[in-house]
């Protein structure tokens, strides 16, 4: 069974995400905008487009890219050393190694590895709710600790603050810049309302999942897809992050000179030659004011919306396989790249047409994988594909 990409559709769907920016920046005022590394560099990619093919172009401000993530913004945005701080990490993540901790941080854990040894931290070990964790509590209490993280902290703000001011941001501007990224939580909007306070940061995504820390209250955040059905765009998010993906790699922090630092794995950019490169060219192709004249603004976003789901439901062989060779960069969170390939046994689909445990099991297994209905087809079965549409996913889609 083949499927095909629905390009005019999801070209409505980007083109549509850039024009509700677009007409929010004109609305508010907003004279600066920024598209956050990575998938923010093909959103600019569309953001120029559209202003190219537009007459009325200086309405609109100017697009710059800024070289963020999660790693690099989040130590800068640290004000102590304390369990309060570091939840912002464990909301996210409820079980996580000590080095996948300082990993997170972009700190070197070397240093701390006696007083690791000393609150009986092996960094290796997994550990469930660190938060409440006796051990971590003491480690982080310790004052050795504190001095050595504040130190490591202020450097990379103030490196941070260095490449920003090189960017046009300034630490004691003030007014309103418009931000824009793919989602999900918006956290490295937030780390940069701690580190910016006068300014405040209006972020644009495409989608947007429920806020599991405090919001900044300089910071207010809207999502493209949350005016529609987000259920499939939430269910799947790396899939969309793996189409919108750049070639350049993430950055991992600022040198003294204010200069981003940025880390390209040859295997993770594997699937953009295969696939993303030539799916984003297509895309952009398309797009242009002219194209979406005689549309309004809630058919743009239900053709594109209906063009993501198809996609993510009913995935082309050649996307799956392009996902399914990826090394995913979770450094932060995770401390690692991981590996997409997965590999579930034939057995278990066929005891699963018997056994309300194996069942269980497959429907767990598939979920894993992140994008069952991808693995499916690159494993031979597309013809499962509907099945699992219908059945398996049915409490979480509709």
């Amino acid at each position: 069974m083949k499927y095909e990409i629905q390009y005019e559709g999801l070209a409505q769907l980007f083109g549509g995400f850039i024009m509700w920016i677009m007409k929010a920046c004109k609305e508010k005022n907003i004279q600066k905008i920024y598209f956050f590394t990575r998938e923010g560099e093909f959103f600019k990619h569309i953001y120029d487009k559209l202003l190219e093919s537009g007459a009325d172009r200086d309405k609109y401000p100017a697009a710059h890219l800024l070289e963020v993530s999660r790693v690099a913004t989040f130590a800068p945005s640290i004000q102590e050393v304390c369990i309060q701080e570091f939840q912002r990490i464990w909301s996210l993540y409820k079980k996580q190694s000590m080095r996948a901790f300082f990993t997170s941080l972009d700190i070197d854990i070397k240093g701390f590895r006696p007083y690791l040894e000393d609150y009986g931290l092996p960094e290796e070990m997994v550990i469930s709710n660190p938060q409440a964790d006796k051990r971590v509590m003491a480690f982080l209490r310790d004052e050795y600790v504190k001095e050595m993280m504040i130190q490591s902290v202020a450097e990379k703000r103030e490196n941070l603050i260095a490449y920003c001011e090189k960017n046009g941001i300034r630490q004691n501007e003030k007014g309103r810049i418009a931000v824009v990224d793919i989602g999900w939580r918006g956290t490295i909007q937030d780390n940069l309302c701690v580190i910016f306070p006068e300014i405040q940061w209006e972020g644009f995504y495409l989608c947007l999942a429920e806020f599991l820390n405090q919001q900044p209250f300089n910071g207010k955040k809207y999502g493209y897809l949350n005016q529609g059905n987000s259920a499939v765009a939430l269910r799947y998010p790396t899939p969309i992050e793996m189409i919108c993906n750049s070639p350049a790699g993430s950055v991992i922090g600022y040198n003294k000179d204010g200069e981003a630092l940025r880390l390209a794995d040859r295997c993770e950019n594997k699937a953009y030659v295969s696939f993303t490169r030539e799916f984003q060219t297509r895309i952009a192709d398309k797009v242009s004011v002219k194209y979406f004249t005689d549309m309004s603004e809630s058919q743009i976003l239900e053709h594109g919306e209906r063009a993501l789901n198809r996609f993510l439901l009913f995935p082309p062989r050649k996307a799956a396989q392009a996902y399914f060779s990826l090394k995913h960069n979770e450094m932060f969170g995770n401390g690692a790249f991981l590996n997409k390939q997965f590999k579930i046994k034939k057995k278990l689909f066929i005891l699963a047409c018997i056994c309300e445990k194996s069942r269980r099991q497959l429907k767990q297994a598939l979920y894993d994988t992140t994008w069952p209905q991808g693995y499916l087809t690159v494993s031979g079965m597309p013809w499962l594909v509907h099945l699992y549409n219908r059945m398996l996913e049915r409490n979480y889609l509709i």
